[in-house]
């Protein structure tokens, strides 16, 4: 309902077979962002590389005038969550900048985002560094459809690939 023309049953998982076959994470990204533009007239991703930092933006232009930010937060979360399984690797986030003020459960930011959050900030966009945009994406198709049988609740946990003590 957040969108002015509703996402189809099945949309998302179009995005991952669209992105599947990319060689790394940076090519992954670029592919979902132009999928979504395909798709959302009024959600815009967008990848920005800054030397060391990257930034993807995330845009809701809510034409709707609705309360948007647990909608935004959930692309965030759903984004953050599936590029790291792609990688087999836990995107570690430098930060977080939301185009919102902190909500009432802002204490749940630290499991949602465990990195340093700023609020009422210009965008909504999750920093982290660049040399993840290099790693190759490890997952096929055949795991790519174990994944999305399960979805949404592989969406909604937090994603780790290293259980050590050093992780």
């Amino acid at each position: 309902g957040f969108l002015a023309r509703p996402w189809l049953p099945g949309t998302f998982a179009m995005m991952g077979h669209a992105c599947i076959s990319c060689p790394n994470l940076r090519r992954a990204l670029l592919r979902s962002a132009r999928f979504i533009s395909m798709v959302s007239d009024d959600l815009h991703i967008k990848l920005v590389e800054d030397a060391e930092q990257a930034r993807l933006i995330i845009h809701h232009s809510n034409d709707k005038q609705l309360p948007n930010q647990i909608f935004v937060e959930s692309i965030a979360v759903i984004w953050l969550r599936f590029f790291s399984w792609l990688i087999d690797r836990t995107i570690l986030l430098e930060r977080v900048l939301l185009a919102f003020p902190p909500p009432d459960y802002n204490e749940d930011y630290s499991d949602m985002f465990p990195c340093r959050h700023y609020f009422n900030q210009a965008e909504t966009c999750l920093v982290f560094n660049t040399r993840y945009l290099q790693m190759p994406l490890v997952r096929d198709e055949q795991q790519l459809a174990d994944f999305l049988s399960r979805a949404p609740e592989c969406l909604l946990t937090q994603y780790k690939s290293d259980h050590s003590f050093t992780g």
